[in-house]
């Protein structure tokens, strides 16, 4: 009789941590449901792919400007942009140039030497001298100045690109590339 005891005790003690588990598991499943559908995000539009019904974006409260979030919508969807209504098709992907200045640049490294060089490099010279004059002998600091300063007269130099950025559907930034690691750093 003890046995059948032990073991009843045993089963019973088995069917209680096999109910625990189905819990878990199901507070589990509701907090993944929550947490997938959430009831308002916000950022730069990187992809849209309307076939999964799917944005991916990045940023958005906060310091997140390196986070990316995919996002589901469907026909319950309600879009506002900037705290007014608006319709879905107002949305597009982000436009984004980089102006990229990369590590070791001849053309900044020639104009820094200020000797003549074969082929067009010196015919750049112009061009790049501010940001030597802005950043001196050091080659990373001027290559990081030029693409700075090259990023802001392009966002200067055409009024359709400019009302672009004024109405937020274009941003032009300065970008950094280190050809030894392969990470482009954004300047600005």
């Amino acid at each position: 009789m003890r046995l059948s005891a032990k073991v009843a005790t045993l089963a019973l003690m088995g069917c209680l941590c096999v109910v625990g588990v189905l819990a878990s598991a199901a507070n589990s499943n509701d907090e993944k449901t929550t947490a997938a559908k959430e009831s308002r995000w916000q950022g730069h539009i990187v992809r849209v792919d309307k076939k999964d019904s799917r944005l991916v974006i990045r940023g958005g409260q906060g310091n997140m400007e390196s986070i990316e979030r995919q996002v589901y919508y469907d026909s319950s969807t309600e879009w506002t942009k900037q705290g007014k209504p608006a319709e879905q098709s107002e949305f597009k992907e982000g436009s984004f140039v980089i102006v990229l200045g990369h590590a070791s640049c001849g053309a900044v490294k020639a104009s820094i030497e200020a000797k003549a060089v074969p082929g067009q490099i010196s015919a750049l010279y112009p061009y790049i001298r501010p940001a030597v004059d802005q950043a001196g002998s050091d080659l990373e600091a001027a290559i990081k100045a030029n693409a700075k300063i090259q990023a802001g007269l392009l966002r200067q130099s055409s009024p359709v690109l400019a009302e672009e950025i004024k109405q937020k559907r274009l941003k032009i930034v300065a970008g950094y590339y280190d050809l030894a690691t392969g990470k482009v750093s954004i300047l600005d």
